[in-house]
């Protein structure tokens, strides 16, 4: 019954909106915070990705008798390097 009367009290005042502001407030606040969290993971692994690709090399080898080789290559070279850093990108931030 006293909690009934204290919520009716405060209700008739207006004061939960004010809570419900501050709720809103560090709900707004986390959520800007995880995703300050996750730029800063992403930026690293970008940033790790392409330093460790400066160290490779990456190349398709064709094998002998592979149709599509024959027909659909025409001497040009694959560029696998944003595969390659996508996937270090997906590994580093813990995707799954």
């Amino acid at each position: 019954m006293e909690l009934c009367s204290r919520t009716n009290y405060h209700l008739s005042r207006g004061n939960f909106f004010m809570a419900q502001g501050q709720l809103a407030i560090g709900q707004a606040s986390s959520a800007r915070q995880r995703e300050e969290d996750l730029t800063i993971k992403q930026r690293q692994a970008e940033e790790q990705s392409r330093l460790s690709l400066r160290d490779c090399v990456y190349a398709l080898e064709e094998e002998d008798g592979d149709p599509v080789g024959d027909d659909s290559s025409n001497g040009e070279d694959v560029d696998l390097t944003p595969l390659y850093r996508a996937y270090h990108i997906h590994q580093t931030l813990g995707f799954d």
